[in-house]
């Protein structure tokens, strides 16, 4: 389990790296290539709204729901931006 926690948390990382970037705050030059890869993470923090929105577990319900309807809101906001 600590391998995957570990291998999530690296591809999160990615995933906040493409938006940081095509949003223009860092590593501008990789603008054009973050065109395209800002929809995947959209399309992985739908998913994952969709995916805690359904869960049995309460908390995870109460508390990542939010935190992916944020991810989701705002990594769109930027994909759509410019």
């Amino acid at each position: 389990m600590r391998v995957a926690s570990v291998v999530s948390a690296f591809i999160l990382l990615a995933l906040c790296l493409v938006v940081l970037i095509r949003a223009g705050y860092i590593l501008t030059i990789w603008q054009p290539v973050s065109r395209k890869l800002v929809w995947v993470v959209v399309a992985y923090c739908g998913l994952g709204v969709i995916a805690n929105a359904i869960t049995p577990s309460f908390w995870e319900r109460v508390i990542w729901l939010p935190v992916l309807i944020i991810c989701f809101t705002s990594s769109l906001v930027v994909a759509k931006s410019q």
